[in-house]
């Protein structure tokens, strides 16, 4: 246990949020058993209280354990169905699972709320590549257009295209050739603007 829990812990009937605010810096940290373990001390305090029903899905969801994942954001979402972060864990989820038409109308559900919302732009794309052979140029169409946008959030090692690749490949596209970074040769640079 970090040094700077214990005396936070004795002020619990006096800062009700506490022990969603140490599951934060928890989960913020990659410690998931120890932000699971006050997420759910949250809880148990204020049964409802959002960010730890949200917090503990984003920690199941990490943990790959999916039923409990979907439980906490089926709450969140039964109170605030338009919960940007909640949506985005939601699609996460059913891109998981392997749910991938669910994951796309929820990414699009995710964009319609918080248009500049790259990530949920990226796995729309990954949901779209694997749902039909036909859906992947589509997706490689749509990623490529906002290519600079996706290296300025996640970097060249991880551009859309990279990860794209492989389903174009199989509907026949012939494979990217990056001159720039997620800058597929075969797509119109027009297009691209």
């Amino acid at each position: 246990m970090p040094p700077w829990t214990s005396p936070l812990q004795s002020w619990g009937s006096r800062l009700p949020e506490i022990n969603y605010l140490i599951a934060f810096a928890y989960q913020t940290d990659s410690h998931r058993e120890q932000a699971r373990e006050y997420y759910q001390r949250q809880l148990g305090l204020v049964p409802g209280h959002l960010a730890s029903l949200l917090g503990a899905g984003t920690v199941a969801l990490d943990e790959s354990r999916f039923k409990d994942s979907e439980g906490f954001l089926q709450s969140v979402l039964a109170r605030a169905p338009d919960h940007v972060q909640a949506n985005y864990e939601w699609g996460l989820l059913r891109f998981k699972t392997h749910q991938y038409d669910q994951a796309i109308e929820v990414f699009n559900r995710v964009l319609r709320l918080r248009p500049d919302h790259t990530q949920a732009e990226y796995y729309r794309c990954l949901a779209l590549s694997r749902t039909h052979q036909n859906a992947a140029a589509e997706a490689l169409w749509h990623c490529g257009r906002n290519w600079k946008r996706w290296i300025e959030r996640f970097g060249a090692r991880r551009s859309p295209t990279r990860r794209l690749a492989q389903p174009v490949g199989r509907v026949g596209y012939p494979q990217p050739i990056e001159l720039l970074p997620a800058f597929p040769v075969w797509l119109p640079r027009a297009e691209l603007q």
